[in-house]
């Protein structure tokens, strides 16, 4: 589904964002990396589309969640848990 049909209720948004972003998109949003028109684009989608929501703040408490023990987590389960963590998307 993309945000160009109408949800649930009806609306019917002005944006063409699609659901199911790559993790690379997501994690750019995330990190402030996408330009203007996809973040406008996205943050607009996230308000219409609650399991996208859902996943970005999934991943931004994974994200404070690794960033709070990278440096007592030793590389080898790191690199594990991100591999497993990416097989999930």
């Amino acid at each position: 589904m993309t945000t160009s049909d109408s949800d649930a209720a009806g609306h019917e948004p002005t944006h063409t964002w699609t659901c199911n972003p790559s993790l690379e998109e997501l994690y750019h949003y995330i990190d402030g990396l996408l330009g203007e028109p996809q973040r406008t684009q996205f943050s607009s989608h996230l308000q219409l589309c609650t399991g996208c929501d859902d996943v970005v703040h999934f991943h931004l408490g994974l994200k404070s969640m690794l960033g709070s023990c990278r440096e007592d987590m030793p590389p080898e389960v790191r690199r594990r848990l991100l591999d497993s963590i990416t097989k999930l998307f």
